[in-house]
C-alpha cells in the first residue's frame, strides 16, 4: 500500500486540508523511506493545503534539561531536534516557523504564515494566537505515521478547558522569559509558560483509544505492526473535554493521565 493511500484511509482530504504530521521514520523504514515520504506530501496535497510539524529544540520530554541552559533559539537555524523528518521539513523551501523558544511549529502551504506568525505574543504555549489553537479552528487534524495516538501535540488542550478543577499541576507556577531570533535577525524576549516536569510521563492519550473508535474523529490503520492514526482536532478536543469533564469534577484529574489509582477506563465505559 502506497503512503498516499493510507493517508486517504485515514480520511485525509487532498484538497484544502491543514494537517499536523507526527512522523517516525525509523519504524516506517520497513515499508516507506525518507524520500518516499517527502514526495507524497509534495504530490498528495493541493496548493490550498497546509503542511505542519513539530519543530522543537529538543529530543523527546527534554524540554526541561533544555530550557536550564537558557538558550537563545533563532527561528532560522535553531535544530529541530525531535527528530530527522521534523529537520528535514524544517529546511525546505517555503517552509516557515513559529518563534517559540521551546515549542515551535513548522508549517508550509497556504495558511502557513496565519498559523504561525503570533505565536510568540500568547504567553500560553497553547493558547488562542499557537498555531495548536489555529489548527484547530482550522478544522485541522494531527496524523501519526509510525506512531500510535500516545503521540499527540495537541494532548493537553482538553487540559486547559479543566484545569480548574485539577488536584495536579499541568503547568508550572511561573511563566520564563527567553531571547528569540527572528527572520530579520532581531533578538525578541518571549514569554511562555512551561509544561510542568513530571506531565509528559503522566499523560497517556492512549488510554481514551477504547473510546475514540466509536467516534468519527478517530481513525487507525496497522500495517506490519506499524501504526498510523489520524484525529480530527478540534472534536477530538471535545470529545475529551465532554468525556472527562465529570470525572475530573470527582476525582481531580482525567481517565488520560495514569496516576495508578481511581477509575479506570474501562470501568467508565461500564458506568456510562
Amino acid at each position: 500500500m502506497k503512503l498516499s493511500e493510507i493517508l486517504g484511509n485515514l480520511g485525509i482530504d487532498p484538497k484544502g486540508s491543514v494537517v499536523y504530521f507526527h512522523i517516525a521514520s525509523d519504524k516506517l523504514k520497513p515499508i516507506f523511506n525518507i524520500k518516499h515520504i517527502f514526495e507524497t506530501l509534495d504530490t498528495f496535497f493541493d496548493d490550498s493545503s497546509t503542511i505542519c510539524m513539530p519543530s522543537f529544540p529538543f529530543t523527546g520530554s527534554g524540554y526541561f534539561d533544555y530550557l536550564k541552559k537558557n538558550p537563545v533559539f533563532d527561528v532560522r537555524t535553531t535544530p529541530s531536534r525531535v527528530n530527522l523528518i521534523t529537520e528535514i521539513f524544517r529546511r525546505r523551501d517555503r517552509v516557515i516557523r513559529s518563534l517559540h523558544p521551546w515549542c515551535s511549529v513548522a508549517c508550509k502551504g497556504y495558511l502557513a504564515k496565519e498559523l504561525i506568525s503570533e505565536h510568540h505574543l500568547n504567553s500560553k504555549v497553547f493558547g488562542e494566537k499557537s498555531p495548536f489553537s489555529k489548527i484547530m479552528h482550522s478544522n485541522g487534524y494531527v496524523v501519526g505515521l509510525g506512531v500510535d495516538c500516545n503521540t499527540n501535540s495537541f494532548a493537553h488542550m482538553p487540559d486547559d478547558r479543566m484545569l480548574q478543577y485539577y488536584k495536579f499541576k499541568v503547568y508550572e507556577d511561573y511563566n520564563i522569559i527567553l531571547p528569540c531570533i527572528d527572520y530579520q535577525g532581531r533578538e525578541i524576549k518571549v514569554e511562555t509558560n512551561v509544561v510542568e516536569k513530571r506531565i509528559s510521563k503522566l499523560i497517556k492519550p492512549l488510554r481514551m483509544k477504547e473510546l475514540f473508535n466509536k467516534e468519527d474523529f478517530y481513525k487507525e490503520i496497522s500495517i506490519n505492526d506499524i501504526n498510523f492514526y489520524s484525529m480530527q482536532v478540534s472534536k477530538f478536543i471535545d470529545f475529551t473535554y465532554e468525556t472527562n469533564i465529570e470525572i475530573v469534577k470527582q476525582r481531580g484529574y482525567p481517565l488520560y493521565y495514569d496516576f495508578n489509582s481511581g477509575i479506570e477506563v474501562t470501568e467508565w465505559i461500564q458506568k456510562s
